[in-house]
Order: structure tokens, then C-alpha cells, then sequence
């Protein structure tokens, strides 16, 4: 079968762009693969690496300044031949559909609704939800349209064999959906009780200046000096590997693949109750709703070796439920469905 995977962004801006190249890494050879993206990027770079044949087409926001740009897909339909087109974005999958794609499967990776659930809802031939939540939170109940296919996560490479250290890890964006001063507020309400300390790792989002606020927050803290600030990492899987926990502080959460790398590596994770994160780490962590409540939560497992030894197991056998193989059957049982 040959399908087109379309991407509104050139470039990794989250988890929803990681899982879309490891989804095309593993795909099998009964697929064949089109990659297309608004431009020249990381994503078309990587997709390249892998062996994937890549397109690029405009994907303006829609107004009279987009006109072109559909001129440009009703061409590309007519000069190329799919199966189906897998999209992994709201405006790409509105750019398929109205400039007359073959039929469209649109995968909702965020649990907050767009204007555009109702109609890519009517008129795509199936919405792929990467949990329960994103999909209550956007679409009816039980709609037959409508499949919850978590994300496959691959367990993060690990070089060497790594000692656990006093520490807890926050990891993501530095943005206000993130929330990692709340990481510090929840580190603040154990330091007095536990030795370790806090990292810190992300990237800045430009027009966003929670990085700045981050900053000033750590300067102010008492704890100052046990609290690390780093930029962007890529040995995630180390990272990850040497803490007692993994601190996720998001505002809302359609998944959180943070929560399984970690849960795979053995690391428990204490998260605030929103969204997916209930139904991700289930028995693999500490959940709550406010930072002093989630403190409580982890403190006996930093003060007791035996029970964090239980909870790390415990986190292994969460993050299994979200094998690739896994998703990848789910995902080429639709696939094949809608061609049957």
C-alpha cells in the first residue's frame, strides 16, 4: 500500500514529530512511504536518513495568501497515486482533504480541541487518538471513527552501564504548556527532607519567556545551588537512567512520551493528573494534583530504598504496554480495514 504522511512542521517541535519518523523507520515493506512537509528541515533531513522518499508542498494558514499553495496539492494528487494519506496535523490533514486527497486519516496527538475536530471529523475516513483523554477531550464517545492507538516508544539508548544518582530529572520544552517552574515548587517542598537535587533540560520556545522566568525562579530559590539548568540534551536515555524520578509538570498532556522513556529505563515518574498522564504511568509512578500534594507522594520513595526499587519495577511493566511492535499492528489492522 502506498501511503502519504503529511507533517505541518519542517522541523522536531515536540513528541508528536518523534513518533512520526520512528513510525516511519518501522514501517514494513508492504508500505511504501511519501514524507511531505512544508519545507526544508530536520524532519526532511531524517526522513532521508531513513530511506523515505520526500515531497514538499506549501501549508500556509488557510486565507487568500493560501490560494497558491492549493493550486500546488490538487497538482500533487493528480500527478501522484495513494492509498491513503496519513496526517499527522489539523491543518494538513484540511489541506488534504479539501484539494481532493485519497482518504485521510488524521492523527489527534494533543488532549485540547481545534476548530477543526468537527469537520475533519465528518469528512476523514478515521481519527487516530494517541490516548483516552485526547480523545474524550475532543471528540463523542464512542464514535466509530474515532481509535485510540498509543504511541510506540522505543526504550532510550543508554551507553554503559550508569549508577542511579541523588537526583530528580524534569525534560521537555520550556514553555508555559510544559510548566517546569512547577518542577522547582515541587523540588522546594523536599529538599529540606531529601539531599539530592534537580535538573532541569530543554530548549527555549521563541516567542515564549518562561525560559527567562525559569531562570529568575532557580536564582530565587533557597535550594539554588542543588538546581541545574541545562539546554537541549540528546543522551536522553542517560539522562533519564540516572534519576529517582521523572518530574512532568505539564498544563495538559495528550500522551507523554517523557513519561514512558523514563518508565522503560526503570524511572518511576511523579506527574501532576492531567490528561493522558492517569492512564500512561498508571502504577509506574506518583500522581497528584497540586506540587505540595505530589512532593508528599515521592518523598517515602527517596527516603526508602526498597519501596523506589518496587516502584522502578513496577514503572518497567507500564512502559511495555507501549511497545512499537504494538502500535504498529494496531496501526496496519486500520490501514488495512479502510482498504478492505
Amino acid at each position: 500500500m502506498r501511503i502519504a504522511y503529511l507533517s505541518q512542521h519542517k522541523d522536531i517541535v515536540g513528541g508528536g514529530e518523534r513518533s512520526l519518523l520512528e513510525l516511519l523507520e518501522r514501517l514494513p515493506k508492504e508500505v511504501e512511504p511519501v514524507l511531505v512537509v512544508p519545507g526544508r528541515g530536520e524532519l526532511l533531513r531524517l526522513a532521508r536518513v531513513l530511506g523515505v522518499r520526500t515531497e514538499i508542498l506549501p501549508m500556509p494558514k488557510i486565507g487568500l495568501a493560501s490560494l497558491p499553495a492549493w493550486v500546488a496539492w490538487r497538482a500533487f494528487w493528480r500527478r501522484e497515486r495513494f492509498d491513503l494519506v496519513h496526517a499527522n496535523h489539523a491543518r494538513a490533514a484540511l489541506y488534504a482533504i479539501l484539494s481532493g486527497a485519497p482518504p485521510v486519516i488524521f492523527h489527534a496527538r494533543v488532549a485540547a480541541r481545534d476548530p477543526l475536530d468537527g469537520f475533519l471529523l465528518r469528512h476523514a475516513a478515521a481519527v487516530i487518538c494517541n490516548s483516552h483523554a485526547t480523545a474524550r477531550a475532543r471528540y463523542p464517545e464512542g464514535h466509530p471513527k474515532v481509535h485510540v492507538i498509543y504511541n510506540g516508544v522505543p526504550t532510550p539508548r543508554v551507553n554503559g552501564e550508569i549508577q542511579r544518582q541523588a537526583r530528580i530529572v524534569w525534560l521537555g520544552r520550556l514553555d508555559a504548556i510544559k510548566r517546569p517552574e512547577l518542577a522547582v515548587a515541587v523540588f522546594e517542598k523536599l529538599a529540606h527532607a531529601w539531599s539530592g537535587g534537580l535538573v532541569l533540560a530543554g530548549g527555549a520556545v521563541p516567542g515564549d519567556d518562561t525560559d527567562v522566568r525559569l531562570r529568575a525562579r532557580i536564582q530565587a530559590s533557597p535550594y539554588a545551588e542543588r538546581i541545574q539548568l541545562r539546554g537541549p540534551v540528546r543522551a536522553v536515555g542517560e539522562l533519564l537512567a540516572l534519576a529517582r524520578f521523572c518530574l512532568v509538570t505539564s498544563r495538559h498532556e495528550g500522551f507523554g512520551r517523557v513519561a514512558v522513556e523514563a518508565m522503560a529505563l526503570g524511572t518511576p515518574v511523579a506527574a501532576l493528573a492531567v490528561g493522558s498522564l492517569p492512564e500512561v504511568v498508571g502504577e509506574g509512578g506518583v500522581l497528584a494534583d497540586d506540587p505540595d500534594a505530589l512532593a508528599a507522594k515521592m518523598l517515602p520513595y527517596l527516603q526508602d530504598s526498597r519501596a523506589w526499587e518496587g516502584l522502578s519495577a513496577r514503572a518497567r511493566t507500564e512502559a511495555a504496554r507501549f511497545a512499537p511492535q504494538t502500535m504498529m499492528q494496531q496501526l496496519l489492522a486500520l490501514y488495512r480495514g479502510l482498504l478492505a
